[in-house]
């Protein structure tokens, strides 16, 4: 802990939130310190490979205490401080891309080796990564802290190492996620001291979660190792306990936290609650979000044929119920019965809960998605505005559509249909599997094999950095608010060599990075929903595991210099894949399986 610090907690005449200012600076600090150690390392001639790689753990871990407030109140500062080490187009600009800096573009020069020729790059981004914590303490410098505020920060960063954290998505080379879980509980452990006795009566769960943040520092540092760290227990015995004492914190200082619609709601207790995402959040507006009464009529308008031309297609015909919302081909037959459709059907479960659409990611509402599907000329070649009439002229769909709409002015038109359809598939979301029961306390619901292949998932086999817990889409959290896409190298062919052609996002942005970049899926009920990838190249979750393992399409022998997924082999062993399937399986919801 920082000296001079603690002296504060007995001057009554500052506030909590004073102190905790203080606190945050003075990690800003020291991590500087730490980016100024490191800058001299890396200047010697020559350098101490060894003493670098020292150096740059010791930074990450400094960062680490700095970032439940660097993300929550200057999010675009910490990106340039900690962001993904890949490239992005500037949403302003489209023909901008921003090339990323920070300790993730940094980590690669220093692992797994520190090598002369990479010298003078590594000045440079340290130079560089000093100008933006100096920006990021200018900025803390004129913050104003609220309660509110710090508790949800808080509880962000519980929610955000326990799925990046822990799972190496931002130190994958430096394996250092364990740790740096270790220090981050650190910084939520002092920050909650300097609240105790504030009201007295909140003292008593104010150090009972002391003490939780300190069992699981000391269980996080005598388990550090990356590849053998069982993240189940420390969720179950620390994550899930910590985001819900925290809750309790600010209930008993009666802090009310932020009230702002988001997909996790503020008030969930855990990551895995009953009810803590809320789908409303991914519509276009209050008027969107779902009523019983929208269900029932998306429902039923979901599997009525009068949304195609030819009156012999629904929404049901491709995505089916019994299919997990998928159809099991490779690619779906087009209308006209002798073509087929471009991409494979995916699921509609979980669909609702994610920022962007299609393998393409090219609509961000349910709504858009449903209008493109119902208008395309192989998949319904419908018409919205003959399907109005005819509802219109319908006495039953009229009662569906009044109730569903009160408000509207003509209750049956175009926005109404949509909206109606995206209100039924945004209740597809049981979140009822075996994982989700037994996160929640039930024991029985997951082997011994399965609780293995989720630490893999989570950590050697590198699932859970790019498919996010516990949505596992790539929706990235804790606010998943934002999906990317990423370029695999998915073969044509199965045991090909040649990138299959599909362009996937590249055919709406003509920018290189988008070259054969893909949507990260959910992979919920993934059991269920054979074959996989957006051309269905792979007929079981074996052939799937086998391309990753052996790194994507760079491992296949494809040359894809855009290839966003890391070209190292895995070396995962048979029996770590099966593990992994095993655990892929306990995905599948209660009601699905019972089609299985």
């Amino acid at each position: 802990m920082i000296a001079g610090v603690f002296s504060c907690k007995h001057t009554a005449v500052k506030e909590p939130e004073e102190r905790v200012k203080t606190y945050y600076l003075e990690l800003i600090g020291q991590t500087d310190s730490a980016a100024a150690a490191f800058r001299n390392a890396v200047m010697q001639k020559p350098m101490n490979p060894a003493y670098v790689q020292r150096l740059f753990r010791t930074l990450r871990l400094a960062y680490k205490k700095t970032e439940f407030f660097a993300a929550y109140y200057t999010p675009l500062t910490a990106k340039s401080i900690n962001g993904a080490p890949v490239p992005a187009v500037d949403e302003n600009d489209q023909h901008t891309i921003e090339e990323p800096e920070g300790l993730q573009v940094i980590e690669p020069l220093v692992f797994p080796m520190v090598k002369a020729a990479n010298q003078r790059d590594l000045v440079i981004k340290t130079e560089q990564l000093r100008s933006n914590l100096k920006r990021l303490k200018m900025m803390a410098t004129q913050q104003e802290l609220a309660g509110a505020q710090v508790f949800d920060a808080l509880r962000l960063e519980v929610f955000r190492t326990m799925t990046l954290g822990v799972s190496g998505f931002d130190a994958p080379l430096a394996q250092t996620g364990v740790l740096e879980t270790a220090a981050a509980y650190e910084a939520i452990e002092q920050v909650l001291e300097f609240y105790e006795g504030k009201e007295r009566a909140a003292d008593s769960v104010l150090g009972s979660t002391r003490r939780l943040f300190k069992n699981a520092i000391t269980y996080l540092q005598q388990h550090s190792d990356f590849n053998t760290f069982n993240r189940m227990e420390f969720i179950l015995k620390y994550g899930n306990g910590a985001s819900s004492s925290l809750l309790n914190c600010a209930a008993m200082l009666k802090i009310t936290l932020p009230g702002d619609l988001r997909p996790l709601k503020v008030n969930a207790r855990t990551l895995f609650d009953t009810g803590a995402f809320n789908p409303d959040y991914y519509t276009a507006r209050e008027q969107d979000f779902g009523t019983e009464d929208k269900r029932i009529l998306g429902k039923k308008l979901f599997y009525d044929v009068l949304l195609s031309n030819n009156g012999q297609r629904s929404c049901a015909s491709c995505h089916q119920p019994d299919k997990a919302f998928a159809d099991g081909l490779k690619k779906q037959m087009a209308l006209d019965g002798t073509t087929l459709i471009r991409r494979n059907t995916p699921t509609l479960l979980y669909a609702g809960l994610q920022p962007a659409l299609f393998y393409d990611n090219r609509v961000s509402y349910l709504e858009d998605q449903a209008r493109e599907v119902i208008g395309n000329k192989d998949e319904m070649h419908g018409s919205l505005e003959q399907a109005v009439v005819h509802l219109q002229q319908d006495s039953a769909y009229r009662v569906l559509f009044l109730k569903a709409f009160r408000n509207e002015k003509e209750a049956v038109n175009t926005r109404t249909l949509l909206n109606a359809l995206g209100s039924y598939v945004r209740t597809l979301n049981a979140f009822n599997t075996p994982f989700d029961q037994y996160v929640r306390g039930n024991p029985r619901q997951l082997s011994t094999e399965q609780v293995k292949g989720f630490n893999l998932y989570m950590g050697k086999a590198r699932c859970g950095s790019c498919h996010f817990m516990p949505l596992f889409n790539g929706a990235l959290p804790p606010e998943f608010t934002a999906l990317e896409t990423e370029v695999l190298g998915v073969p044509e062919r199965a045991n090909g060599k040649t990138v299959d052609p599909d362009p996937g996002k590249y055919d709406l942005r003509r920018i290189g990075l988008y070259r054969y970049a893909f949507k990260i899926p959910t992979l919920r009920n993934i059991a269920l929903t054979a074959p996989y990838m957006h051309n269905g190249v792979y007929n079981t979750l074996e052939e799937v595991m086998a391309f990753y393992n052996r790194g994507g399409g760079a491992g296949t022998g494809i040359h894809l210099p855009n290839q966003s997924l890391s070209a190292d082999a895995l070396h995962l062993s048979s029996q770590e894949i099966s593990q992994v399937i095993a655990f892929l399986s306990a995905l599948t919801d209660e009601g699905q399986r019972v089609r299985q």
